[in-house]
């Protein structure tokens, strides 16, 4: 990738927020951002051990890391989190949307409380975080949106025992292009991704073996894969792109049944 730029700086003078970050896609993304010098706070909600431990070995590289740990799905959880990345370091240009836990259960068996977590964490979480991050970023006619949706979130399609998921996410796609039609006037960029099978460490042998073969690329794909996507849409090189679904999934959301 060349020089990463943003259109009123360098990316080093960006302060950003990562959500879910301190595992699998989210830990990643933070990677690859801490390398290229950002400001960054990661959001998490459980496994302190896990954060420090993040925490540690991304301060090597670079000092301006913080964690918050705090429920998102909430107002209060994501007031909590932006009034910590302004705290530290003076305001927030980007957020990157990773959090939204997984739920693969049919539409039968899913409890009403699982479907409101579902809802709350995948999608109405995004809409407090905008809330209070919108006004700084109009004041400042600068801001980018990125949020991390599920496999095929740009196509309404029908897939068993994800029904609640994919709602959410699905709502998550229309809810990104509705901010990128709106804020585009401000100065402000609002795209999501769309990752396909990600190795996430917890992958048995047997489901690899499976799935690999309903992969056109033939292979599943990294955290890495995720991290530069996101570094892109960052860069200047992205700056014409707004109210995109990009799917990272070696072609596997063309074929998924």
């Amino acid at each position: 990738m060349s020089e990463i730029l943003n259109p009123q700086g360098t990316f080093s003078d960006l302060s950003v927020i990562i959500t879910g970050a301190t595992r699998g896609i989210g830990a990643g993304i933070a990677g690859k951002l801490s390398l290229l010098a950002s400001n960054l706070t990661l959001g998490y909600i459980e496994g302190d051990d896990t954060a420090s431990a993040l925490l540690g070995k991304l301060k090597k590289n670079n000092p301006n890391v913080i964690v918050h740990k705090g429920d998102l799905s909430t107002r209060e959880g994501a007031r909590g989190i932006t009034s910590a990345a302004i705290e530290n370091f003076g305001r927030v240009d980007v957020l990157v949307g990773n959090l939204g836990p997984f739920l693969y259960r049919d539409i039968f068996e899913t409890s009403a409380d699982e479907w409101d977590s579902m809802i709350a964490t995948n999608l109405s979480s995004h809409f407090y975080l905008v809330k209070e991050l919108l006004p700084g970023m109009r004041e400042r006619s600068k801001g980018n949106f990125i949020f991390i949706g599920g496999i095929g979130s740009g196509q309404v399609t029908g897939h068993p025992k994800s029904a609640a998921y994919n709602a959410a996410k699905v709502g998550l796609a229309e809810f990104m292009k509705s901010l990128a039609v709106e804020e585009a006037s401000n100065g402000i960029r609002s795209n999501m991704i769309a990752p396909g099978v990600i190795d996430n460490g917890e992958y048995s042998n047997g489901f690899r073996d499976r799935i690999v073969n309903d992969i056109p690329m033939g292979k599943i794909g990294e955290p890495s894969d995720i991290a530069n996507a996101v570094a892109w849409l960052i860069s200047e090189e992205s700056h014409y792109v707004t109210g995109a679904v990009i799917d990272v999934s070696g072609g596997y959301h063309l074929v998924r049944g």
